[in-house]
């Protein structure tokens, strides 16, 4: 952890900044800039203040980022200046900006990450902040989210260019856009969003051959075409998949992404040993994002493990509540059998794979359960049309999914409860 304190008095230069951090690791910089106060209320600059501070702090503790906390504890009012050319200065590869208001009783609070050397906005969200007797609570929730969901992002960034990063242009716009398109595609699993991704990394690997986060990536991507979780398209026979694999292995042997990739491939093929295996691998890795420690606890808690794997994903949840959605399914399925519908209906308020069949299939049944079974029939309609062999071999194709029999039975039972019948049920 680098702990840089810049005082108005003191404050070393941009080059002395930068060398400093690269020192500790080569690993990627995040400056938490000033938030603009809109407006000259005293509260609303204290909580500015707080909130940027906070930010820094829970970066630090983030083992695969360098945190330049720049004026952090010093809002001001919005003016002329830009405070990107202050990141700019600084050599920061990232940026935490934004604003504050007070509209109404409520306080507005506006945040985005940029990428510096690209200028490309890669996260950006805002939040209200309620009355002030509830100022702190939601203060503690807006900053964990926030440091969970820049996280995993610039997580990956670390994993892949690591040390190569010292003296090089963070805009390497293959690997920037390789990253940051996968990860639209893991939350949005519709074909649009997987058609860019899968160019985005095809193209990485082509121009840097040794990108190993990327042959990773496109391994996975291979196994979603094949037809294991989205549409089957293409028959993408295991040569393919496995040499990719190998690759990505060889060229980071600690490359959490690649063994997660290989657990989620022998979920699909009914290789379960391999499964746990490579979950605990990346468990273990201290490289692993909270994402890919999320992913390797839903591996666990799908086949058969689920007390620990519901506990790994709990946990990543608490860090980072806007994961990709599969990392809920396992709570959602778990809630749906012990008959507590509302705790199940909470988590699909978070599903992020809109075009996945198997989140409509999860609200499908949540309906079905509660009543609701015109609702419930939408659903699987959409499930159905989303993976097509739902309506001809629904047994096989939840069985790639969800291998444990009360589970898989649950689901084809609540089918049947919309009026579905097919030969496969």
């Amino acid at each position: 952890m680098i702990d840089i304190q810049l005082h108005e008095d003191q404050r070393p230069d941009g080059d002395e900044i930068r060398r400093r951090a690269v020192s500790a690791g080569g690993l990627p910089v995040v400056a938490v800039m000033p938030l603009w106060v809109v407006g000259d209320s005293e509260r609303e600059r204290w909580l500015a203040d707080s909130i940027a501070q906070d930010l820094a702090i829970h970066l630090c503790r983030v083992g695969w980022v360098r945190v330049i906390d720049y004026l952090a504890t010093r809002s001001r009012p919005v003016s002329a200046s830009n405070p990107l050319d202050a990141a700019v200065r600084l050599g920061a590869d990232f940026a935490i900006t934004g604003s504050i208001r007070k509209v109404g009783n409520e306080t507005l609070v506006k945040l985005q990450v940029l990428c510096i050397p690209a200028g490309a906005i890669v996260w950006a969200d805002r939040f209200k902040l309620g009355p002030e007797a509830e100022s702190i609570s939601d203060q503690d929730d807006i900053v964990s989210g926030v440091c969970g969901r820049v996280a995993d992002f610039i997580a990956v960034l670390g994993q892949t260019l690591g040390p190569k990063a010292i003296g090089k242009p963070w805009q390497q716009t293959s690997i920037l856009a390789s990253v940051s398109r996968f990860y639209d595609y893991l939350h949005r699993f519709d074909d649009e969003s997987f058609r860019a991704a899968l160019a985005a990394v095809e193209q990485a690997v082509r121009r840097d051959p040794q990108f190993g986060w990327g042959w990773g990536a496109l391994s996975f991507l291979h196994v979603v075409q094949y037809g294991h979780v989205n549409r089957a398209k293409t028959h993408d026979p295991e040569e393919v998949v496995g040499p990719m694999l190998k690759r990505a292995l060889a060229i980071g042997p600690s490359n959490p992404f690649a063994e997660w990739t290989i657990g989620f491939w022998g979920i699909s093929s009914g290789r379960f040993d391999e499964t746990n295996e490579a979950a605990e691998r990346v468990i273990a890795n201290p490289l692993a994002a909270p994402g890919e420690v999320g992913a390797a606890g839903t591996m666990l808690a799908f086949i058969g493990d689920k007390n620990r794997g519901l506990e790994l994903t709990a946990n990543v949840l608490t860090i980072n509540p806007r994961v990709p959605g599969f990392i809920r399914w396992g709570h959602v399925i778990k809630q749906l059998v012990r008959g507590d519908y509302e705790g199940a209906v909470a988590h699909s308020r978070l599903f992020t794979m809109p075009n996945c069949y198997v989140e409509s299939l999860l609200r499908s049944t949540i309906a079905v359960r509660m009543g609701d079974r015109e609702v419930a029939r939408q659903w699987l309609d959409r499930a159905m049309k989303l993976r097509p062999e739902l309506v001809s071999k629904p047994k096989f194709v939840l069985g790639r999914v969800f291998v444990i029999n009360e589970e898989r039975d649950f689901l084809l039972d609540s089918m049947r409860l919309t009026g579905f019948a097919a030969t496969g049920v």
